[in-house]
């Protein structure tokens, strides 16, 4: 009579772990859209600030707020009634010991002994069946955010890597033919791609905004999956071999410049093993070193987050001194000079060409001054490659780029 209520606490324990379950995903969903805001209004404050949008980021954090704090009531809720339950359940069949055993010892039934070791028996039963709850709420807690971490984990790979071999650039990278699509996108960014990049050259991609130059830049550094027999190099397909293999031999400094949040010489020397090395070389030839020496701490003076402390010229000479530190075979610039003066990028430029001889320079850019000397420039236009060769050989074709060229020369001469 006294373990009836046994089973129901088991029936009880999952019938509302099952609720918890649920419960508990929607409180992690919510938690971490809380979370994205929370992060994304931090390190946004400046373009809130701008907008005058604050009252509608607030309005925008409160209602996330409310809905975590609704997830989260939902689910106390469910708990503060499954323990209160468990504990009756448990409870009553102590109370049906003393009402049945007691009468049995009152009547000389069973002695008191045998009454007081049922007692015990049924206590050490309900017990761990009572715990059992608190287990199953644990369980379900961890299926929970298992269930999660398997959406990451159970991902497939864009691009099926072959295994990591040492490798090295020596000759020449060759694209034929190359066409390309961002993944889930039918859209083709780049269509009938043909060049030929040879090492020690510097190689210049220019044209519109949303041509394609960097996308290609990025499909050359392997960040996306590509076809068969598109780009070879050094005569093997860039399939055969590792991305990390192939981005161990390029230094690329990408558009949106990030610094971590540490000394300019940590920043600096990211790619070294150790601090030991002068990170003056490499913010020498980046044109960054006179700026550095102007700051108290000099190379240990910590930026902010993303570099948030620097000016925006700053930070893009500084990204581009860490790809230097890294001495790569080639080197892609990604239009990483927008904000200094045209003056400051194309001596940048030439001191890059003057120190990093032997090396391949992949400079994308808008300001075609300074690309002059570049040995071969590819003028991208909506995806496709219109026109290539030298400064001279371009302007003398008078197409698009020598039409970007003069109308660049008269803006520069309306803004002196």
């Amino acid at each position: 009579i006294s373990i009836i209520p046994v089973p129901f606490i088991a029936i009880t324990s999952l019938l509302f772990g099952k609720i918890i379950h649920k419960r508990f995903i929607v409180l992690q969903e919510t938690n971490s859209e809380l979370s994205n805001i929370t992060e994304e209004s931090v390190s946004g404050i400046q373009v809130i600030k701008l907008f005058s949008n604050k009252k509608v980021n607030e309005k925008l954090f409160m209602d996330k707020s409310k809905d975590f704090y609704d997830a989260q009531i939902s689910l106390i809720k469910v708990w503060g009634l499954m323990f209160p339950i468990i504990m009756f359940l448990g409870a009553l069949s102590t109370v049906l010991v003393f009402i049945f055993g007691g009468s049995m010892v009152i009547y000389g039934e069973i002695s008191l002994g045998d009454f007081i070791m049922t007692n015990q028996y049924v206590g050490m039963l309900i017990w761990p069946m009572m715990a059992f709850g608190q287990v199953i709420n644990h369980i379900q807690r961890g299926r929970a955010s298992k269930k999660r971490i398997e959406e990451v984990l159970s991902q497939e790979k864009s691009i099926n890597e072959p295994p990591e071999k040492n490798f090295e650039f020596e000759n020449e990278i060759k694209i034929k033919n190359l066409e390309f699509s961002y993944p889930g996108s039918e859209r083709k960014i780049l269509e009938n791609i043909n060049m030929d990049i040879k090492k020690g050259e510097m190689i210049a991609f220019v044209g519109k905004i949303g041509s394609g130059k960097s996308t290609l830049a990025k499909v050359l550094a392997k960040l996306y999956p590509l076809g068969k027999d598109f780009i070879t190099i050094d005569g093997k397909d860039i399939n055969d071999i590792n991305g990390i293999n192939i981005r161990e031999n390029i230094s690329y400094v990408p558009q949106e410049n990030f610094l971590f949040s540490a000394t300019l010489k940590e920043n600096i020397l990211f790619s070294k093993d150790d601090l030991s090395e002068d990170p003056k070389i490499y913010a020498s030839m980046a044109n960054v070193e006179d700026d550095i020496e102007e700051l108290p701490e000099k190379y240990e003076t910590v930026v902010g987050e993303r570099g948030i402390t620097l000016s925006g010229g700053q930070r893009q000479r500084v990204t581009i001194a860490r790809a230097l530190a890294k001495n790569s075979s080639i080197i892609i610039l990604d239009d990483c000079l927008s904000a200094v003066d045209t003056e400051t990028e194309e001596k940048i430029i030439k001191s890059l060409r003057k120190e990093t001889k032997g090396k391949t320079i992949i400079v994308i850019s808008h300001r075609l001054k300074a690309v002059k000397e570049a040995n071969k420039i590819f003028v991208f236009d909506d995806g496709k490659i219109t026109e290539k060769g030298s400064h001279d050989e371009l302007v003398n074709i008078n197409g698009l780029y020598a039409s970007m060229y003069q109308k660049q020369l008269i803006e520069e001469r309306l803004g002196e």
